[in-house]
């Protein structure tokens, strides 16, 4: 099977404030649980991307899909690893990019890195 990289972007920005989710949100929230225990995240602000680990990635899939689970601290631990470690070019080639809302889709920068690092 394809690798599966799934854009939580809008899902983890979501829930740290407090909003409600959308359609749109639980298709998003779906697509990782489904792909969740083999995908891997992708977390993306303005002209940065980082590439979760396997194992944040099954952690932050699981935590957005259950409501009730705490995810403020283990979103900024996250967050804060992936400026350390994560904002680097990643090879995505083979493997299949879900975005399943808008966000980061009219950023220059999103397309430009999906394209460079999957030809």
């Amino acid at each position: 099977m394809t690798p599966v990289l799934i854009d939580i972007s809008r899902l983890l920005y979501r829930r740290l404030t407090g909003a409600h989710p959308t359609g749109i949100d639980h298709v998003g929230i779906e697509y990782a649980r489904h792909y969740g225990t083999g995908a891997r995240a992708v977390l993306c602000w303005g002209p940065f991307s980082a590439l979760l680990s396997q194992a944040e990635s099954r952690r932050a899939f699981h935590a957005l899909g259950h409501p009730e689970a705490p995810l403020k601290w283990f979103a900024f631990c996250m967050i804060a690893k992936a400026c350390v470690t994560y904002w680097i070019p990643f090879n995505v080639r083979g493997q299949l990019l879900v975005n399943t809302c808008h966000t980061s889709l009219e950023n220059r920068h999103y397309a430009w890195l999906m394209r460079r690092f999957s030809v």
